[in-house]
This record gives structure tokens, sequence and C-alpha cells, in this order.
């Protein structure tokens, strides 16, 4: 089995759309999708000081 990552995007019909050319031979494929998710910040920043 050969895998490709690939990007797309799901529509408001619930349908997955491939938003690139795959250059394959027409067949059944398997789909495993990930959800994008935001980027977050991971830096902590103390959004106040301890003062001892």
């Amino acid at each position: 089995m050969q895998a490709y990552k690939l990007k797309g995007k799901i529509d408001q019909s619930g349908n997955l759309l491939i938003t690139e050319p795959l250059n394959l031979t027409p067949r059944n494929v398997e789909i495993v999708v990930w959800a994008a998710t935001d980027t977050l910040d991971h830096t902590t920043t103390p959004t106040t000081e301890l003062i001892d």
C-alpha cells in the first residue's frame, strides 16, 4: 500500500473535496481524515508578577 498526503476540505453538504491534482489511475482508495485545527501559540507569558 502506498500513502499520499493531500490537502482537501469538507463542503457544506459534507462531501470531501481534494483540492490538488492526484496523478493516479482510476481505482478504489481508502481515506483517513485528520481534521485541521487552528494553530495555537503554546508560549507562556505571565499575566501577573509574583512578588515575595
